[in-house]
């Protein structure tokens, strides 16, 4: 294998880490399928599909295949095809599994040591009764798998957690300066984003609750101040649902981040807000994480001030607050609040929101939107106290 190839490899895994896509990887060993038939099979969200299947291509990973009448299916090329059998064939000495979307024999030889993260979880569930020990499945994760090598290495740094980070690519970044540049934000201007969208409708704010919340922070906020609202991916359209539900004068005044923004120009976005705004999701972790330039040719601010709200699932577990025993705080320098709906059904089988039956969503059945507004305009007033004027 030539350098080249080596590096294509090691960027087709890393860009295979991304969600949906080790799934395409997977079908598409079965040989070629087209389009709808993957969508049929995954499940997966349409504009997600295209997103991953325009990645893949482009990264050498697939190619697509003419059939008749101007259909195309997918294939995987021989890289892409060598992707499994990297996991497959690797000799390792131990393997350490992050994901559930792989079985133990997709990973590694039965004859290899494997250790799943998820063992951690009743532990992590026992944990909730000790209010003020933090709980966050990632900061109890590096525990766990710092003691897993721990048993036959020496450590090498110090013991301390110290946060999650994203690397970013040159692309990504000036992909935000183009969404920038194009007028979506005013250079300078307090700036909030809020994402709407969620994995789960347990975790998803009622819309009448994004509504008021975008309302109330555009009437009250200092002047200028801008708004980005995500589009939606798990749910399609979300964005703009919100959007066309608000006032003409508020409406004018949002700008909706399209589904076509990859995620990790999206990520490199969140560092340009002032404050974020979301539920528990994938962008909560995002926005939480300190980013860094991949090349060293670019310096992040790393001051973005995360909001969650939690209907569902349990706030310290994946939450992020800075002010309250018992959660871990955001990777950034800045502070993080973290809420918690109410609801009369709450209860530990609620953990699991992937999977739960519920029949009824009521799990923001007492939201206190006045209580959110309230830590968003007292950040912004903050800054803009301490904000030079241009």
């Amino acid at each position: 294998m030539t350098s080249d190839d080596g590096d294509g490899l090691a960027a087709a895994l890393e860009l295979v880490g991304q969600r949906w896509a080790l799934l395409v990887v997977r079908s598409l060993l079965d040989g070629a399928k087209r389009y709808g038939d993957l969508q049929r099979e995954l499940g997966a969200p349409t504009n997600i599909l295209a997103t991953r299947l325009r990645e893949l291509h482009a990264a050498g990973i697939l190619y697509r295949v003419p059939l008749a009448h101007n259909v195309l299916a997918y294939a995987l090329t021989e890289r892409g095809a060598a992707l499994r059998e990297t996991i497959r064939t690797g000799r390792y000495d131990l393997c350490l599994a992050f994901s559930s979307l792989l079985d133990e024999k997709e990973q590694a030889d039965p004859a290899q040591p494997y250790v799943s993260v998820m063992s951690q979880a009743p532990t992590i569930v026992r944990n909730e009764s000790d209010p003020v020990a933090i709980n966050h499945f990632s900061y109890q994760d590096y525990g766990f798998v710092r003691g897993v090598l721990g048993m036959v290495a020496r450590p090498v740094r110090e013991e301390r957690y110290q946060g999650t980070r994203t690397i970013l690519s040159d692309e990504a970044i000036e992909g935000a300066r183009r969404f920038v540049a194009e007028g979506a934000i005013t250079p300078g201007a307090p700036l909030v984003m809020f994402n709407p969208d969620g994995a789960s409708p347990f975790t998803i704010m009622p819309r009448e609750s994004q509504v008021a919340l975008l309302e109330r922070i555009a009437r009250d906020a200092p002047a200028q101040t801008g708004i980005l609202i995500g589009a939606g991916h798990s749910t399609p359209g979300m964005g703009q649902r919100v959007v066309d539900a608000l006032s003409d004068g508020v409406r004018s005044r949002v700008r909706i981040v399209p589904p076509s923004v990859p995620l990790a120009t999206y990520a490199a976005l969140i560092d340009l807000a002032d404050v974020f705004i979301t539920g528990d999701t994938g962008p909560l972790h995002l926005a939480a994480s300190r980013k860094v330039s991949r090349s060293g040719a670019h310096r992040f601010r790393n001051r973005t001030a995360v909001l969650s709200v939690f209907g569902a699932t349990f706030p310290r577990m994946s939450g992020y607050d800075s002010s309250q025993p018992g959660f871990l705080p955001t990777n950034q320098d800045a502070p993080s609040w973290c809420f918690l709906a109410g609801s009369r059904c709450h209860n530990i089988t609620c953990l699991n929101k992937l999977y739960k039956t519920c029949r009824e969503v009521r799990c923001f059945e007492h939201l206190d939107v006045d209580a959110l507004v309230s830590v968003v305009l007292d950040h912004l007033a903050g800054l803009a106290s301490h904000r030079v004027p241009a």
